[in-house]
């Protein structure tokens, strides 16, 4: 069920907003040919090179940059024509989609760190990042504490990581708990003098 909702999404192409009642459903793809049709063909492939530009055209339209994200080489080659719409797909297709978050971990100092790429800026994101890093289970990682300011232990949440600095780095240290079957692991920030 989950999936055709999906897959309803990416077909039909809705929008965000309500439509009024008796109110057709407007298909993606047919609001963006319009609006590029409506001569903005030229402008908008332009307007994708400067960003305020294009952020103007986004936020005058109906339509999202994520709508426009979502459309394949296809699509864009029937609304922009074959040259205007591959070049496009090109530049859309050339953007590496950024982390949120990048840490560096090693575990022991002035070793090889590990870049760990975070997207949602959960502890559970990180827990899966580490169990896999470390080759251990998920299930075996209990608290991650990290070390703040003068070495107090901070026990790691989502809102601490949702405010790690990005680009930081630390070492790792490892401890079994009081049962022995989970580890609690301390971040240990290293700082550049």
């Amino acid at each position: 069920m989950r999936r055709e909702k999906l897959e309803n999404l990416v077909t039909t192409g809705m929008l965000e907003g309500k439509r009024s009642r008796g109110k057709q459903r407007e298909k993606l793809i047919e609001g963006l040919a319009d609006w590029l049709k409506a001569g903005k063909s030229l402008e908008a492939i332009e307007a994708t090179k400067d960003r305020k530009k294009w952020r103007t055209m986004i936020a005058n339209a109906n339509f999202s940059g994520a709508d426009l994200l979502r459309l394949d080489r296809d699509d864009l080659i029937q609304i922009c024509g074959l040259a205007d719409g591959i070049r496009l797909d090109n530049s859309l297709q050339a953007r590496a989609i950024r982390p949120k978050l990048t840490i560096y971990i090693c575990q022991e100092p002035e070793s090889i760190y590990h870049a760990v790429y975070m997207d949602n800026l959960t502890l559970e994101e990180f827990k899966v990042k580490l169990s896999s890093l470390f080759g251990i289970h998920t299930q075996q990682i209990g608290d991650i504490y990290m070390q703040g300011p003068s070495q107090i232990h901070i026990l790691l949440t989502d809102e601490v990581m949702q405010n790690t600095r990005d680009q930081a780095r630390f070492v790792v240290e490892g401890m079994k708990d009081e049962s022995g079957d989970k580890y609690r692991i301390l971040l240990k920030s290293v700082v550049d003098h």
